[in-house]
């Protein structure tokens, strides 16, 4: 699987299995954050649809924290990711919406 996402618009690339990527990713993340906070691409790891990545934290928490946005989407297809990663994109607290997320949350904080 090729793990490269590319910009739909300027097609750009990131080698997110790179290398030079792997070993030191902060200078595509600070080259995102100045240039191209959010980034339209595409990604073998999703079925080669259009996601987009977001580069700046104040952007993610506004994204996770407005109830427009939703991690799950009834009625939707999952996302075609290979079976080693589903857990982390299915399965896991993060990816839930309340009230589920909420009562997983307050039982690891405890």
């Amino acid at each position: 699987m090729i793990s490269t996402t590319q910009d739909a618009s300027s097609g750009e690339s990131i080698a997110l299995d790179s290398p030079e990527f792997v070993a030191d990713p902060f200078p595509t993340y600070e080259r995102l954050r100045r240039d191209a906070p959010v980034f339209r691409t595409r990604s073998a790891y999703v079925g080669d649809q259009d996601i987009y990545l977001l580069s700046r934290y104040k952007d993610c928490v506004d994204l996770t924290t407005d109830k427009r946005f939703r991690r799950v989407v009834e009625g939707s297809e999952p996302l075609p990711i290979p079976k080693s990663l589903r857990f982390l994109a299915t399965d896991g607290m993060i990816m839930m919406d309340d009230p589920e997320h909420m009562r997983l949350r307050k039982l690891v904080s405890r």
